[in-house]
C-alpha cells in the first residue's frame, strides 16, 4: 500500500543472495473492502474507512516477464460490487508514480 504520487523503485529481477536483502517483499494478500456486522449495535455492512485514498502495489507475471503495478479500489456504489481502477502497469524493471 502506498500514498498518491509515490515513487515505487524498479525491481530487481536477478535471484536474490544472502547478502542482499530486498527493500520491498511482495507476497499474497487481500484487500478488505467491507465487513458484517451483527447484533443490534452495528450497521449491516460496513465500508473500510479511506480505502479510496490509499493506492495498492502489485507484481506479477505475464508471458514470464514480471511486471508490477498499482490500483486504487473506489467505494461500492450497490452491495456486492465493487470497481478496481488500474492506475500503472510497468515491466518490473521500470520505477513509476502511483497516481
Amino acid at each position: 500500500m502506498c500514498a498518491k504520487g509515490e515513487r515505487i523503485p524498479a525491481q530487481s529481477t536477478r535471484p536474490q543472495d544472502d547478502y542482499q536483502i530486498p527493500k520491498v517483499l511482495y507476497t499474497d494478500g487481500q484487500v478488505q473492502v467491507a465487513y458484517w456486522g451483527y447484533g443490534h449495535q452495528s450497521p449491516l455492512v460496513t465500508v473500510t474507512p479511506d480505502l479510496e485514498s490509499q493506492r495498492f502495489v502489485f507484481r506479477t507475471e505475464v508471458n514470464c516477464q514480471p511486471w508490477q503495478g498499482s490500483f486504487q479500489i473506489i467505494y461500492p456504489v450497490n452491495l456486492g460490487e465493487v470497481c478496481i481502477r488500474a492506475s500503472a502497469l510497468v515491466p518490473a524493471r521500470s520505477p513509476f508514480v502511483a497516481f
